[in-house]
């Protein structure tokens, strides 16, 4: 039987400081991106990488990024198979650094890749083991600001999260925080929310969000909010708390209206005729019921999710240094053959001697 084929293993470089970047439709942005983060990164330590994502992007963001990898072996690329989503892409990129030091950090260039350098010496200074970049200037349009506010907003008030618009994906951690992200292997990710889990003591270093050079966000309204929804189903039991105190209310409320219909009948023989509101207080019950009832579909459906034990993400294929690498699957271990399978049949004597010694 022929051997199976050996699968290169690849190997994690340990730096002192790495830069994990997803990216997705930034084929206009890599290069200079990778320039800017040398230029930066190079005046913290020598011994640094760059971890660029690829969520499966449909423009030429892997062929830039193969490009980049080519020209310094301190940059990484990881191509996902499909487009899993950009907090699946950071935890790729994540799995993927071993660093005393690790950024992440949106490759749109709004975030600022010189900012590393104050957020870097804050956390090492003051003792920091996670710098979160606060955004004192931001230059974005009115509608995206209007619904990064909603999205904050929204999510903030069913999670019980303390989140806002002043603060995304873009902080620096160390070792010991960086450790314990990868310890959360929940399906559901939301980088900021996981972070914020964890704990560890944070601090907030001031920066500049600039205007998105080329093109826009991929993330509408309609995609914030969804991502919200999701979030709270994944970090949060608010919803449950609340259509139970919803519950109760409407229980109490149609008591008392039951108790007043009675009174008025008894006491002062007054035929209370309600046929219309009978009719909207059904109506609305049953509508309430089946949007509880959503809710309750929500977190058996996260459940559901989480028991697949699927991974998190696919990898397509790898482009380090001078080298691109399609990660393949497992080889899957052949079978024994009939003959390898079957029994051996024992002498007597070996039966003998096994009873004997019994």
């Amino acid at each position: 039987m022929a051997a199976a084929p050996k699968l290169a293993v690849a190997m994690i470089k340990k730096t002192y400081i790495a830069v994990v970047v997803p990216v997705y439709r930034g084929e206009q942005f890599v290069e200079e991106l990778c320039n800017r983060l040398h230029a930066t990164l190079g005046q913290i330590d020598a011994s640094y990488s760059i971890v660029l994502v690829d969520d499966a992007s449909p423009d030429n963001s892997w062929q830039r990024i193969k490009d980049e990898a080519r020209k310094d072996s301190r940059v990484l690329g990881v191509q996902l198979s499909r487009n899993f989503g950009q907090h699946y892409a950071i935890t790729a990129g994540l799995d993927n650094v071993d660093a005393d030091w690790v950024v992440v950090m949106d490759g749109d260039l709004q975030d600022q890749p010189e900012d590393i350098l104050t957020m870097h010496e804050k956390a090492v200074r003051d003792g920091f083991d996670v710098v979160i970049a606060e955004r004192s200037l931001r230059t974005d349009p009115f509608l995206r600001k209007m619904s990064s506010a909603i999205f904050n907003r929204f999510l903030s008030l069913l999670s019980g999260l303390n989140l806002s618009a002043r603060y995304g994906n873009f902080r620096i951690m160390n070792r010991n925080a960086h450790q314990a992200f990868a310890q959360m292997r929940e399906h559901m990710r939301f980088y900021p929310a996981i972070m914020q889990w964890i704990g560890f003591r944070s601090g907030y270093a001031q920066t500049s969000r600039v205007a998105r050079p080329h093109g826009r966000s991929s993330y509408t309204l309609v995609r914030l909010i969804k991502l919200a929804v999701q979030a709270t189903v994944a970090y949060s039991e608010r919803p449950l708390h609340v259509s139970i105190v919803l519950g109760l209310v409407i229980s109490l409320a149609a008591f008392i209206l039951g108790a007043y219909v009675i009174a008025m009948k008894l006491f002062w023989n007054v035929d209370v005729e309600g046929w219309t509101s009978l009719f909207a207080t059904v109506s609305f019950l049953g509508g309430l019921q089946i949007f509880l009832l959503g809710i309750v579909g929500l977190y058996i459906g996260k459940t559901f999710q989480e028991s697949k034990k699927r991974p998190l993400y696919l990898v397509r294929e790898r482009a380090d240094g001078a080298v691109n690498t399609a990660i393949l699957p497992k080889p899957v271990k052949a079978l024994p053959s009939a003959e390898q399978s079957r029994p051996t049949r024992r002498s007597t004597a070996d039966r003998k001697g096994f009873k004997d010694n019994r």
